[in-house]
């Protein structure tokens, strides 16, 4: 197994067999139609996000979908005080060292 990983390292090292994959993934069809997907897909999400969607969220027709969760808040409070004891630790270390100078 390691033989054939190495063969294939060796292989695609190769610009000649970069070039060759290149060459046939261009001439394959189904290639053409991913692109022509991902593409239209991509230009489609951004008409109906910036031409529909948006507009109704401007307007006040649509309002943002908040879920409740239960227990979520103290969650949420706990990871502030966290970070708010992170923040002093760290400021009063730089303290220290700033005076020790």
């Amino acid at each position: 197994m390691v033989e054939v990983f190495i063969a294939y390292e060796k292989r695609k090292a190769d610009p000649r067999n970069l070039k060759a994959e290149a060459e046939a993934n261009l001439s394959d069809p189904s290639t053409w139609g991913t692109y022509a997907i991902w593409i239209t897909g991509g230009a489609g999400f951004a008409y109906i996000k910036n031409v529909i969607i948006e507009p109704k969220y401007r307007s006040g027709e649509w309002e943002e979908i908040h879920i409740p969760l239960p227990g979520a808040g103290m969650f949420g409070q706990n990871a502030a005080d966290a970070a708010l004891q992170s923040a002093d630790t760290v400021s009063s270390v730089v303290d220290a060292a700033s005076s020790a100078m």
